[in-house]
């Protein structure tokens, strides 16, 4: 069975979501994206640690560059979904004036989001 994850990129104009059908755990998921993070800081694309749109562009790019295809756009919400869902992670990137990275796992239902 796949580790399915979301990932939520905000800043204060916009948001984007990301699903992630496999590899969702943070010895993956979080580390890749922490990379990625880093890459950006060093990347000479304009801006993309300061809007969300680039960043989430920058962010699919790097895993698809990475082998890693299985990462989509997506109009979920996992604070939307009642009862069962099949998300076990969910990650929040806040864009700043910085960037911040915070984890989560789903515990019993998508509102009981536990930070790790």
């Amino acid at each position: 069975m796949s580790t399915r994850a979301l990932i939520e990129i905000k800043d204060s104009h916009s948001t984007w979501t990301l699903y992630a059908h496999h590899d969702g755990y943070p010895e993956f998921m979080k580390k890749r994206i922490e990379e990625v993070i880093a890459e950006a800081r060093m990347s000479d694309v304009p801006n993309v640690l300061l809007e969300a749109d680039k960043f989430t562009i920058y962010l699919i790019s790097q895993f698809w560059a990475g082998g890693y295809k299985s990462l989509y756009m997506t109009k979920r919400n996992i604070r939307k979904e009642a009862g069962d869902t099949d998300i076990e992670y969910s990650y929040s990137i806040f864009i700043d004036a910085g960037i911040k990275l915070k984890s989560y796992k789903v515990v019993d239902s998508p509102l009981n989001l536990e930070l790790i």
